[in-house]
């Protein structure tokens, strides 16, 4: 407390006065305040300059706190990180072509979002919580001319609707994005929609290594959202995985049926040739094993540039497993492949991204 008191001597504590000594000096600052729009007031008022900043983290606990400019100079700003805030994205509150990470964990406006990422020409890191889409909004995007982010290799977004979300990504292209996570506020997605297959199918993705979209938990899956009969995969799906020569995890969707031909395309390396962990859903899984057996045959491994298999988690088993199966599966651990297997009458979940996500590897959504 005497540093605060020493530090604003006669004047009122507020952040303002504990920052503006050292404002020119700062390099990150990290702000935990109760209301983030009167602290940024009080950084404003006077103007403060912050030639050196470069990671800005502001935290607010009250839900209400709605943040509009004026916002203090950050001319070197290169990280931005938003959390618990009511924030309105503006062109004018930031350099944002500057900036090379952003993380905002509060839902934010979708259009006015899209506005501000398309001068966000240096980013390479974006997680997002997007609000809901409404449909004259989703008619909007699909009329925009397309915007290259030429440098996002990272992009998480968190969407509050189910249907409509594919929108959002219309109006760009990603010719260097690596990591492509997709989640839900309430998980009541099954399968790849068809807007979504129609979209990944269309575009080039020639450095994508993990792509991810949540499949429903086991509370979910009942006659509300769970398909009655499993999806089929094909023809979008696959188009999109014949451009995917990188891919190094996915979780493939659920209640969806990967056809034999498929299993065998990437078993034998046609069809993603690096890929070395997944989720799928085993509606049978002898063909499964068909796939992890070939490719990870050590004559067939190295093959073409073929990966070897590392983990695979295979969802919702509904059929008993023979003694022939079990035996396979044993094989295959035997030779240090992760198999986990979830069956669909488990009581309790297993988490699939502790498997095929490991912790340390970077693009796990967490």
């Amino acid at each position: 407390m005497s540093f605060y008191t020493n530090r604003s001597r006669a004047r009122a504590i507020d952040v303002g006065n504990i920052v503006a000594p050292v404002a020119g000096r700062l390099e990150s600052l990290t702000l935990h305040s109760p209301i983030t729009s009167r602290a940024l007031r009080q950084l404003s008022d006077p103007p403060l300059r912050f030639p050196r900043l470069h990671t800005l983290y502001l935290d607010s606990k009250s839900r209400l706190d709605i943040i509009h400019t004026p916002y203090p100079s950050f001319p070197a700003l290169s990280k931005l990180t938003l959390s618990h805030n009511k924030f309105v994205p503006h062109q004018e509150q930031f350099l944002w072509q500057n900036l090379v990470s952003l993380d905002m964990k509060s839902r934010v406006n979708a259009k006015e979002t899209v506005d501000v990422l398309r001068t966000c020409s240096s980013l390479k890191n974006c997680r997002l919580s997007i609000d809901e889409i409404q449909g004259t909004t989703a008619h909007f995007f699909r009329g925009l001319q397309r915007k290259s982010l030429p440098c996002l290799t990272s992009f998480h977004l968190r969407f509050y609707n189910e249907t409509d979300y594919t929108c959002f990504l219309l109006p760009f292209t990603f010719p260097r994005l690596e990591d492509l996570s997709i989640n839900f506020c309430h998980k009541f997605v099954c399968g790849w929609p068809q807007e979504l297959k129609e979209y990944l199918s269309q575009r080039p993705w020639p450095q994508l290594q993990s792509f991810f979209v949540p499949y429903p938990s086991r509370s979910y899956i009942d006659n509300r959202i769970a398909p009655t009969t499993p999806l089929e995969l094909e023809p979008e799906g696959i188009e999109f995985l014949s451009k995917l020569p990188t891919l190094f995890a996915v979780n493939f969707p659920d209640q969806t049926i990967i056809s034999d031909k498929t299993l065998l395309d990437i078993g034998t390396g046609k069809l993603l040739p690096k890929l070395e962990r997944f989720s799928i859903y085993a509606g049978e899984i002898d063909q499964i094993l068909t796939m992890l057996e070939t490719r990870n045959n050590p004559q067939q491994t190295g093959h073409n540039g073929c990966s070897k298999f590392k983990a695979v988690y295979l969802r919702a088993c509904n059929l008993s497993i023979s003694a022939n199966a079990h035996k396979r599966i044993a094989a295959l651990r035997k030779e240090n492949l992760v198999v986990t297997i979830q069956h669909q009458d488990a009581r309790k979940d297993t988490k699939w991204e502790k498997v095929v996500c490991p912790e340390g590897i970077p693009w796990v959504n967490k």
